[in-house]
């Protein structure tokens, strides 16, 4: 008989939660780079390219894959959909990684869930 609290999730909720906060803070400041500066066009890109190596490390370093799994075209459409829009200047504003690393993680979990 197996037990359901015994299955491990990728991603567990207080890493949810720090990767969520971690997205929402990059938005955060490109916005205010963005808005108040409006040296945002040029510095974005480079926190956008730290940002996705960064999060694509933290996956990794989680046991996630994007290439296998049931879920894998969901979670690379979701992941590297969000870094690639952070490149077009005005969809770049929006908070894409906030949305991003939210729809990636729900991918994870709903992989998790179906085995």
């Amino acid at each position: 008989m197996e037990n359901i609290a015994t299955k491990k999730q990728k991603i567990g909720n207080i890493q949810w939660i720090f990767m969520l906060g971690v997205a929402v803070m990059i938005d955060i400041i490109q916005i205010f780079l963005l808005f108040f500066f409006g040296v945002g066009l040029i510095v974005n890109r480079f926190i956008t390219i730290f940002a996705a190596m960064t999060f694509f490390l933290w996956f990794a370093l989680n046991g996630v894959t994007f290439l296998t799994g049931k879920m894998s075209n969901q979670k690379m459409f979701r992941f590297f959909g969000a870094a690639f829009g952070e490149f077009i200047p005005i969809i770049g504003s929006l908070p894409l990684w906030s949305f991003g690393i939210w729809f990636t993680i729900k991918s994870i979990r709903k992989e998790d869930e179906i085995g």
